[in-house]
């Protein structure tokens, strides 16, 4: 949900001689488990289930040579936090190929309630004089509404 890239000097030792990227990403892991009911509707299905299960807030800060392509060196878990959380989720399937392997159109929208959780966003590390980190962590709800277009393929089936 947010990351953000600064640009370094490697170290006090070496100075500015040799620089490096210093990139910081949050991101959001959950999972669960709970039925899905689906109900066809003519050639389109329409499904909506809940689902119990954990999320996962967490921020993480790596270091890598200057370039897109360059494999970090080091990584720090700067903050996390996660819990419990349930999600409800509803939709439309509308075919697009049918045959040995359907394939549909998928268009729905997920409820992702995280509860309260503590967590960083985009430039809430800081850096004192000293070196050590200022961390401005926030505690609020983390409930999340999610918007689904994508496509969703069948298991192959033999006729």
């Amino acid at each position: 949900y947010g990351r953000e890239t600064q640009r370094r000097c490697l170290s006090s030792t070496v100075g500015c001689r040799i620089e490096v990227e210093v990139i910081t990403s949050n991101g959001i892991f959950s999972g669960g488990i709970g039925p899905e009911l689906a109900l066809p509707l003519g050639p389109v299905v329409g499904y909506g289930g809940v689902s119990a299960g954990f999320s996962y807030f967490s921020t993480d800060s790596e270091v890598r040579g200057l370039g897109g392509d360059q494999a970090s060196f080091a990584q720090t878990r700067n903050f996390s936090d996660g819990g419990f959380a349930w999600n409800g989720a509803t939709g439309l399937r509308i075919p697009v190929a049918r045959g040995r392997t359907p394939v549909a159109m998928d268009l729905g929208v997920r409820w992702v309630q995280n509860g309260r959780r503590e967590y960083l966003t985009e430039g809430d590390i800081g850096e004192r004089p000293d070196g050590s980190l200022e961390l401005n962590v926030r505690r609020s709800e983390a409930d999340l509404l999610l918007w689904r277009i994508g496509v969703s393929v069948g298991i192959p089936r033999d006729r």
